[in-house]
């Protein structure tokens, strides 16, 4: 399903109109037909897992055969007279194939048929703009609806809605997260977890937040990836890896970002897990294809310790392309270093030293301050140089700021050493050596202030549903149905191997991004 910013404020004017009243209320929510042997078909290929008269135990949207369950809930949808529930299942089978345009017809004929899950779904298009022209205000009516007819998810949504917002409305959307909780939501259980976690329009309370995703995550994947990550980071609740993974397994085989991310994590590391390079590899090859700049990065990393690293230099570019910190220092290293098919490139290498410089990677402003000192790749200018080391030396007491106090001593003797010479002879001293790119564990992964800040301020799961550069996320459409597009998710610690791998020809269209001349910290 594709992605767009609901327009909050619309909707927030249709959830004040409709406080008083409760119009067009959905009256009905349809059990199977347990004498149609073919709407049992439909029900057991495409029935949701928290639908309370499920048959079977419920698919998600992308564990739908829709080459089963398209013909068997056609014929159940379209048998006279209509039954809303087939309707509803129908539209779900069609969001699986990836037809928008033609769920929203079955998802109308089930809301107009009395279904409060044929409500939700369509109001999750029209808020999305999927298959129909985005109306927040449609689907905030909708998703009223939806809630006032037996379907609770619908007042989880009109809670999204408000999320979403710009600025978003927290305290609202809280309200409305606990009245779905209360009628019995999975999705009212999580989020409002996931609020709890962050503190937004309700007072931090990790444990609390635990308790809600543990009451939810017996059949909502999105708690599962929440309570994983919670073992993960020991937040809420005493850290165990181990559990972490079991929780975070389902959630990242039906294609939660995140999930995917901290597995992959977990697998290169071994950290709760056995260490295996293959499923590291395997989960953060499902998480680049959805965008993930984690893992893309580190799927380029993977690949490099395998000797395959040319086959991550597109992975790592586009994440550094993308803004990614640690892809900028890494793809720097390659260009730095001409390992993983990039030839030895010094003025790349100081453009992208200097991007995530500037986003705060020391190992990176370390890096760019030798360039200047040695006038690799940039006009040698060693005020600037002094500049960087001081400012890295003075902030970090780790290896990199260790790196940064021997560089600047290592320039003042130099400056010295050159002050001397030109006072006594003609003869201009030559520029130091440089210090080598390092070999062992200190390198652009070892720079882990950024990522670790998971482990103390988690942001749960709920980093993607809170944080103020996430892009607009989709409603789920389909009782729901994971939220497709994930790729704004906490980040979790990168690992501190070492870059290597072989020489290959580069890349076409390897073109400097900017002028050199114009690097500054």
């Amino acid at each position: 399903m594709r992605v767009m910013t609901v327009a909050a404020g619309a909707a927030l004017m249709v959830l004040c109109s409709l406080s008083a009243t409760k119009a067009q209320v959905a009256a009905q929510y349809f059990p199977p037909d347990l004498g149609d042997p073919t709407a049992l078909a439909c029900d057991t290929l495409a029935g949701p897992p928290n639908d309370p008269q499920r048959v079977g135990s419920g698919k998600e949207i992308e564990e739908i055969d829709t080459a089963q369950a398209l013909p068997a809930c056609q014929a159940a949808a379209q048998r006279v007279p209509a039954r809303p529930r087939y309707q509803y299942l129908y539209g779900r089978v069609l969001i699986a194939a990836g037809h928008d345009a033609e769920a929203a017809q079955q998802f109308a004929a089930a809301n107009g048929g009395g279904s409060a899950a044929g409500a939700a779904a369509l109001g999750s298009l029209y808020a999305n703009g999927a298959g129909v022209a985005a109306d927040p205000a449609k689907a905030a009516a909708l998703f009223q609806r939806a809630g006032d007819g037996g379907d609770p998810d619908g007042y989880a949504l009109l809670g999204l809605l408000l999320v979403d917002g710009n600025p978003p409305n927290y305290i609202e959307a809280a309200s409305w997260f606990e009245r779905a909780a209360r009628a019995g939501s999975l999705a009212g259980e999580t989020y409002l977890g996931e609020l709890y976690a962050n503190g937004a329009g309700v007072p931090r309370d990790p444990q609390k937040a635990v308790s809600l995703f543990q009451q939810a995550a017996s059949r909502d994947p999105e708690a599962m990836a929440d309570l994983g990550i919670a073992y993960f980071a020991g937040v809420g609740v005493e850290r165990d890896p181990a559990v972490a993974a079991r929780w975070l397994y389902r959630p990242a085989q039906l294609g939660y970002v995140q999930a995917q991310d901290l597995l992959g994590y977990q697998y290169e590391t071994g950290d709760g897990v056995a260490q295996n390079a293959d499923y590291a590899i395997g989960w953060y090859r499902q998480s680049a294809a959805q965008g993930s700049p984690f893992g893309m990065t580190h799927l380029a990393e993977q690949l490099s310790a395998e000797n395959q690293g040319a086959d991550g230099v597109p992975f790592l570019r586009k994440a550094a392309e993308s803004g990614y910190t640690a892809a900028e220092a890494d793809l720097a290293i390659d260009y730095d270093s001409g390992v993983d098919g990039v030839p030895r490139d010094a003025r790349q290498a100081a453009f992208w030293y200097a991007k995530a410089a500037r986003q705060g990677n020391a190992f990176a402003a370390v890096r760019l301050g030798e360039h200047f000192e040695h006038g690799d790749g940039v006009d040698r200018d060693l005020a600037k140089a002094r500049e960087l080391y001081q400012r890295i030396a003075g902030q970090y007491p780790d290896r990199t700021g260790d790196a940064a106090r021997l560089d600047l001593a290592r320039l003042d003797r130099a400056s010295a050493l050159e002050t001397q010479a030109a006072s006594s002879a003609p003869v201009p001293a030559s520029p130091p050596p440089r210090r080598p790119l390092p070999s062992g564990p200190q390198s652009a992964s070892d720079e882990r202030t950024e990522d670790v800040l998971i482990l103390g301020a988690i942001v749960i799961g709920a980093a993607w549903l809170l944080s103020a550069q996430a892009p607009g996320r989709p409603i789920p459409a389909a009782r729901r149905s994971h939220r497709f597009s994930r790729s704004t998710l906490p980040k979790v610690p990168r690992s501190p191997a070492p870059r290597a791998g072989p020489k290959v020809p580069p890349a076409a269209g390897d073109a400097a991004p900017g002028s050199a001349a114009l690097i500054l910290p």
